[in-house]
């Protein structure tokens, strides 16, 4: 008979991220993160002024740096504080590594991905 040792274990590990916007979005209901790189292309090409393309543009870079860290999108919602509009990803890993993976490389990877 195997032996079931019932202890506590970790999941997932999941973080928040804010990204800064000038204006807040239409949040589809969707939470596929390739359908979400996939609608802030579409977002961004449309957009008709530089700051709404680079803003969308981050989102995106966002999103693909997490599915590039195996992460899955939990939650995308609009979110203002005393700084401005955002919009915030709730991301989940499988694993610790991969969430400091994303972590510690999000600011290179998402300002060497955008516009």
């Amino acid at each position: 008979a195997k032996i079931r040792i019932i202890e506590p274990k970790a999941m997932s590990f999941a973080t928040t991220i804010a990204v800064p916007m000038h204006r807040s979005i239409f949040i589809p209901a969707t939470k596929e993160i390739s359908q979400w790189e996939n609608i802030f292309i579409g977002f961004r090409d449309t957009a008709t002024n530089d700051i709404d393309k680079r803003d969308f543009d981050r989102c995106r870079a966002t999103i693909k740096w997490a599915s590039c860290c195996d992460a899955s999108l939990e939650k995308v919602s609009n979110f203002a504080d005393a700084y401005g509009k955002n919009v915030e990803f709730t991301f989940a890993f499988a694993s610790i590594d991969r969430l400091n993976e994303f972590v510690n490389n999000l600011r290179p990877n998402v300002n060497g991905a955008t516009m």
